[in-house]
């Protein structure tokens, strides 16, 4: 079944909510309205009139992310260079050296 929408989505034949869903690529970032579309059809990060309720998500995602050390962070050349030789258990057991 996969195999065949993707093939319809290749020559165009799928209707824009099927084509939303079998994009080979999807954009950076998602921001939808759940109660107005429930299906997240559309996407309204890049929507002016939503760019400061998509500050604030990016700021708590962030904060979320520094709270919790998390390793998918930083990017791991940049762990590499910064702390030659430090594993990366010691990276995210010491708050000294997160951060990015």
């Amino acid at each position: 079944m996969a195999t065949a929408l993707h093939a319809h989505a290749a020559e165009g034949l799928l209707t824009p909510p099927a084509a939303v869903y079998m994009a080979r690529r999807q954009p950076r970032e998602q921001l939808f309205d759940v109660t107005k579309d429930p299906h997240e059809l559309e996407n309204l990060a890049d929507s002016p009139r939503y760019a400061t309720q998509l500050a604030r998500l990016r700021e708590a995602h962030r904060d979320r992310i520094l709270q919790h050390r998390d390793l998918g962070f930083p990017p791991e050349a940049a762990m590499w260079l910064r702390f030659d030789g430090v594993v990366a258990q010691a990276f995210e057991e010491d708050s000294a050296l997160y951060s990015p």
